[in-house]
């Protein structure tokens, strides 16, 4: 919660995750996100979003590249709506809706 509404950036660089809420989480907080390529749908969430990004090459001196360069141009947009769409009232409207 609170957390991610002061962070500068949330870094993710796990190998795998199925979908982290953490990265939800910081969306909801109008937090930017940096992570690697490790959910299904990392790139199709992330890539669009203003100063979110996926981390390719996942080497140490690119992650703290772009970390760097995240905490050098401080974000200024709206990031929440990107993550209403997997809210717990949005998924059960969407599992009503797929059953009926």
């Amino acid at each position: 919660g609170k957390w991610y509404k002061i962070a500068s950036v949330f870094v993710m660089t796990s190998n795998y995750e199925g979908l982290p809420a953490v990265v939800l989480e910081a969306l909801a907080g109008n937090c930017p996100v940096l992570a690697t390529d490790c959910f299904p749908a990392a790139r199709e969430l992330l890539t669009p979003l203003e100063n979110c990004k996926i981390l390719d090459p996942q080497t140490a001196v690119h992650i703290a590249k772009e970390i760097e360069a995240s905490l050098t141009h401080p974000h200024t947009g709206d990031l929440r709506r990107a993550g209403e769409k997997y809210s717990i009232e949005n998924g059960i409207e969407s599992h009503i809706m797929a059953t009926l």
